[in-house]
């Protein structure tokens, strides 16, 4: 399943969204799945002109907890990227539940931002760190 936000911008609809992809593999443990890596991708449509700006894999954990030979032990759920922050200071990240109340985060520092101003706080899109896409920051 893709995940996707869309906003207008200048006459360029940008996209930035989130899927799920594996490697293929081959040899002789071809049987057993590839481990899953979720990504970010960012698309600019502009009168019929549409291309890939940006498309870079996320450290997030995909929907496995644990696994075996790359089986599934259980399942864990995908966090949303509704209300991701980002602390300016020290560049941990944060999920901040309530928009517009400031307040001392678990790093100690106050100047915490938003990760993608296109998108906070109507998408549940996951983001790369702020400078690694091109627009929404």
């Amino acid at each position: 399943m893709v995940i996707q936000h869309f906003q207008f911008h200048n006459g360029i609809c940008w996209t930035h969204g989130n899927f799920v992809a594996r490697r293929k593999r081959s040899g002789c443990f071809s049987f057993l799945p590839a481990p899953r890596t979720l990504f970010f991708f960012e698309l600019a449509y502009r009168g019929g002109f549409d291309r890939v700006v940006t498309c870079t894999p996320l450290d997030e954990p995909v929907t496995e907890a644990y696994s075996v030979l790359g089986f599934p032990l259980w399942w864990s759920i995908r966090r949303s990227g509704k209300f991701d922050s980002i602390c300016k200071t020290c560049h941990r990240r944060f999920d901040v539940p309530h928009p517009g109340i400031h307040k001392i985060f678990a790093c100690g520092h106050s100047n915490v931002g938003k990760v993608c101003q296109m998108c906070y706080p109507r998408s549940v899109v996951l983001h790369p760190y702020p400078g690694e896409f091109a627009f929404g920051c």
